[in-house]
């Protein structure tokens, strides 16, 4: 048992994942220590090293190489020290000059072998150790063909299996060298040091091993508190198990304690409500079967359920009334054991035949009462259990003995009647019709199915639906019961016939009888058919056309007319219409004389252009063309239709003067490039100049009035681009109201004293996603005009509110999406507009005042503005009453950034980074490279993207941060960042460009991944903007 608990299966993976997290620790640390340990020993060699070198030089230089020799003898007696060799490169070791040294080493050191002696015949064969590995060849290739300096080191195993640390230095040939040596391959070679490992992996074992003892009680300890943990956890669930356990028997009382607010304890608190929720369910479900048993009991019908085998489950209080058993007494019961056989044999055979279609089926059922046989209907239907597997079989049986003696007297009169009659038993499903239905419907006695189903088959295979739904409303709603409907008789010919018939109820209110009559109406049907069809087509055509259509008379008055003329003139009916003449609805009373004598003269008019006017006096344009015609008495009159095309003529005008505004948008955004480029280069060197003239006050000032005189092409520019919606804007989320109470004190400034400014701002925040200096900026242009417009004073009044765009003010209107939006007004009491004036307002350029006066282009930045913010602008105005300007900017749901109060610092403009700059115009090129080595940058140019792209390969590690131009070609400057971002992805950037922000966010730059200022900048706002990108 233990072992399949949770609690076991918890341990063991714990317990497994602590040794193998354990060994992976002590394999790191051990394997980090062995590093340090070499790391130690690679630095000792390196102490040995250089010294003895230096040495080896110095004496060999003087011709004393026996003392190098006599020196690395020395150092082999060091303990630990196991090799030192001085190796030419063609792997033959260093050898003494004499036997006195040699004499002399060996009375320090030990005997040595003769064959170190220089002038030795085994002199070429005395091989260093050593040298016969792979590695040290690989080194000594590297330091004497390849010119390497710097040491190498390798571990390797001695021939006695020693681990050693060989630590490699050149010898390189001097020139004093060649004195002793004959060539320069004798001078070269290698210092060899190697040193013995043992002692360090002895220390690693012995450190491993008390590791691995302390790792081992560690988990043990950790595995048995988890275990005693877990042991807590496990005997609560089981409480709750047990609980289950207990709830599944039927213990809906039962109740977990809840200990804790942890999992565990919440897990039983929902257990304890699951108990309690069961427990009402059950309540609720007893509840339930006691209000079907009362609903059953009080049932007038016989109701009984019966299992597949025909024993009786249940009986209601009817069924014992009638039948004389209790229903304790029927349980268990067969129909052979109270009715007589024959009736029995019906009744089972009835049951089977639930049984076997799974369905619910009326039948007409008798049964013997103590006053004689009684007449039922009865619906019984299959019962299923939750596996859908049929269990029984119940009934619900009305008697319906009364309305059979109804039937049966209403059947005696109508056979006295001689008019095609009917009566349809509808317990037995018995159809009775007298000699004229059979001769309607072409059918003898014999020839006729008399059922309910033998008539619907004459009926018309389209009505047939329509008449069972009537007869279904008679029989179920006891609606009125008279139809007219076709038939289809044997030789296929159709008839048309009206049906009209009662229906009989029992006392139960179930229809058990239809009694009526039936006639031939064909001709005379579809006579009226026919006259009826084609005037509803006729009047379904006209009334749905979109053009108005008439007849009249020669002397104006109306005869007919369609629902869309009525709708076109404004009038309230077609009655209204006829009440007035054709010329009441002509603007120009004289063009109807005209239209008159043209059509007396040809007879038609066609597509002729009037101006009318409606019964509401609103004037319209429309075409019409219209037919003259004769009736057959000789009088005449005239047929015609007409087209209001005012609204089409105004969306055609708003069109046209759309496609105007993006066409001069468009070339005003690409002058403004070009100008932007030819600015920068001049802003740019004007600065330059002042710099460097500080002290000619003369150059100072034309250099400052060439940057005065910039600034207002750059402003122009601006301008430009506001109206082509080119401009960079930063949209959030802002308060309309906020800013015109910000704005306020400019506005009472710009328009002067002599105008009045009022506001009538709405009640809630009007929250809109926009650029809050910009909505200034449109306000400020809009003040502005007003005043212009008011020399004398006046009422400036700006008001805000909420407002709607749905389909019909866009179909009004001819623009606009549907959605919320703040409604800003800006009214003056000023001169007003001209109509030919309003259609160029918003045109850069036009304007209506004096040469000298105003740019032109006010409106057409406020109108570039309102479009860049998916917002609409519309003007109102009148000759002398003033003019309105409604701006519509789109409401968001996002709440107001809360503005932080930025802190002014000085932000040194000056740097000694690298710069990579590409830009393809010269110019401007040319004189950002000035600026930039001005103040300290190295920059390194590039004249386009691909170039860039080029250059920054070649100087990658030095390249601190580029600025780009964004339009250049081969590359441009978005897809040469994008190139440089895979080979440093955290290289910084500046745009700058003529071209507009829109332009880079449409390449997928946003300002989280780049900084962008637009041109023309001036100098000092461009360095300030280089610092900020290097600070981030």
């Amino acid at each position: 048992m233990f072992r399949q608990s949770i609690l076991f299966k918890i341990l063991s993976i714990v317990v497994g994942i602590s040794f193998i997290g354990f060994a992976i620790f002590i394999y790191m640390a051990i394997s980090q220590e062995e590093k340090n340990l070499l790391e130690e020993r690679r630095k000792t060699s390196d102490l040995m090293a250089q010294p003895l070198l230096h040495t080896i030089y110095k004496d060999m230089l003087d011709e004393r190489a026996e003392m190098a020799r006599y020196l690395i003898e020395g150092m082999k007696s060091i303990n630990g020290i196991e090799r030192v060799q001085i190796i030419r490169s063609n792997g033959v070791e260093e050898a003494f000059q004499d036997f006195t040294t040699l004499i002399a080493v060996e009375q320090e050191y030990g005997k040595l072998k003769p064959e170190w002696i220089t002038n030795h015949p085994n002199k070429e064969h005395n091989i260093a150790t050593g040298t016969d590995n792979p590695k040290f060849k690989e080194a000594l290739n590297l330091f004497t063909n390849d010119g390497k300096k710097d040491a190498i080191y390798y571990i390797e195993k001695s021939k006695d299996g020693k681990r050693l640390f060989t630590y490699l230095l050149p010898i390189e040939a001097r020139q004093k060298c060649a004195g002793c040596h004959s060539s320069k391959e004798g001078t070269r070679g290698v210092l060899m040091i190697s040193t013995s490992l043992e002692d360090m992996y002895a220390f690693l074992s012995e450190n491993r091993m008390s590791w691995i003892i302390y790792g081992v009680l560690a988990v043990i300890g950790a595995s048995i508190l988890f275990a005693i943990f877990i042991k807590g956890i496990t005997d609560r669930i089981r409480s709750i198990s047990a609980a289950a356990i207990s709830l599944s028997s039927g213990n809906y009382n039962i109740s977990i304690p809840v200990k804790s607010r942890d999992e565990i304890g919440n897990l039983a608190d929902s257990f304890n409500k699951m108990a309690v929720e069961i427990n009402n369910s059950a309540k609720l479900v007893r509840e339930s079967e006691e209000r079907l048993r009362a609903i059953i009991d009080n049932s007038p019908a016989v109701i009984y359920l019966k299992d597949t085998e025909g024993r009786y489950i249940l009986v209601n209080r009817r069924w014992e009334e009638l039948f004389r058993y209790k229903r304790e007494e029927m349980v268990g019961k067969i129909d052979y054991d109270v009715f007589p056989e024959v009736i029995a044999e019906v009744f089972r055979t009835n049951d089977i035949k639930v049984i076997e279609v799974k369905a619910p089926i009326i039948f007409d059922e008798s049964a013997p009462h103590i006053d004689g046989l009684h007449h039922y209907i009865s619906i019984k239907f299959p019962l299923f259990d939750s596996s859908g597997s049929l269990i029984a079989v119940g009934s619900i049986s009305t008697d319906i003995t009364e309305r059979r003696l109804v039937e049966e007297r209403l059947k005696e009169a109508q056979r006295l009647a001689k008019l095609g009659n009917w009566n349809w038993d509808i317990v037995n499903n018995k159809l009775f019709c007298s000699d004229e239905v059979h001769r309607i419907f072409g059918l003898s006695p014999h020839e006729f199915e008399l059922t309910y189903e033998g008539f619907l088959a004459r009926v018309h295979p389209g009505d047939r639906t329509f008449v069972m739904t009537k007869i279904n409303e008679a029989l179920n709603n006891r609606k009125p019961y008279s139809i007219e409907h076709r038939l289809i008789l044997s030789d296929g010919t159709e008839k048309i016939v009206h049906d009209e018939a009662v229906v009989t109820f029992n006392e139960a209110g179930k229809p058990v009888r239809m009694d009526g009559t039936v006639q031939d109406i064909t001709e005379r049907k579809r006579a009226e058919d026919a006259k009826f069809e084609i005037q509803r087509r006729y009047e379904e055509l006209i009334n749905n056309l979109s053009v108005g259509v008439y007849r009249r008379t020669v002397d104006g008055k109306f005869l007919e007319a369609n629902a869309a003329l009525v709708s076109m003139l404004e009038v309230s009916s077609k009655e209204e219409l006829f009440k007035h003449n054709v010329a009441d609805f002509y603007y120009d009373k004289d063009h109807i004389k005209e239209i008159s004598n043209k059509l007396l003269k040809y007879g038609y008019i066609k597509n002729e252009e009037v101006e009318g006017i409606t019964a509401k006096d609103r004037r319209f344009l429309a075409t019409f063309s219209t037919v003259m015609r004769e009736d057959k008495e000789g009088r005449v009159y005239f047929d015609g239709i007409i087209e209001d095309i005012t609204e089409q003529r105004r969306l055609e005008e708003q069109v046209r003067h759309s496609q105007k505004l993006e066409s001069i948008g468009q070339l005003a955004a690409g002058i403004s490039h070009d100008f932007n480029n030819i600015l920068t280069a001049i802003i740019g060197y004007s600065n330059l100049l002042t710099m460097k003239r500080k002290e000619d006050e003369l150059t100072k000032n034309y250099a400052n009035q060439i940057l005065v005189l910039s600034e207002k092409a750059a402003n122009l520019t601006h301008g430009l681009l506001a109206f082509s919606r080119k401009q960079i804007i930063s949209p959030r989320p802002v308060d309309i109201n906020e800013i015109i109470k910000r704005v306020e004190k400019i506005l009472t400034r710009v328009i002067g004293e002599t105008i009045e400014l009022k506001t009538h701002l709405f009640d809630k925040a009007l929250i809109v996603n926009a650029d809050s200096i910009q909505i200034e900026q449109i306000l400020i242009n809009l003040a502005t005009n007003a005043r212009d417009a008011m020399p004398n004073g006046g009422s400036l009044s700006i008001s805000t509110g909420q407002t709607e765009i749905d389909n019909k003010f866009i179909n009004t209107h001819g623009y606009g999406d549907v959605g919320k939006y703040a409604l800003l007004s800006v009214s003056d009491t000023g001169a007003g507009i001209d109509e030919e004036a309003k259609k160029k307002i918003f045109e850069p350029f036009y304007t209506t005042k004096e040469v000298g006066k105003g740019t032109g282009l006010g409106l057409s930045i406020a109108y570039g503005i309102i479009k860049q913010h998916n917002g609409y602008i519309n003007v109102e105005s009148e000759i002398g009453k003033g003019t309105t300007f409604s701006i519509y900017l789109p409401l968001t749901e996002e709440s107001v950034d809360k503005e932080t109060p930025t802190t002014t610092t000085t932000i040194p403009i000056g740097g000694t980074e690298t710069v990579l700059l590409s830009e393809d115009e010269a110019a401007v090129r040319t004189v950002t490279k000035s600026l930039l080595e001005e103040f300290g940058y190295k920059v390194i140019e590039a004249v386009n993207g691909e170039d860039a792209v080029t250059k920054f390969k070649e100087n990658k590690d030095e390249i601190q941060l580029l600025v780009f131009d964004v339009i250049m070609p081969k590359k441009n400057g978005i897809e040469a960042y994008e190139e440089i971002k895979k080979m440093k992805n955290d290289i910084k950037i500046l745009f700058l460009t003529g071209y507009a922000k829109d332009i880079i966010e449409a390449k997928g730059i946003s300002e989280k991944d780049a900084t962008f200022v637009s041109k023309p900048v001036s100098p000092n706002e461009f360095l300030k903007k280089l610092r900020e990108i290097v600070g981030k």
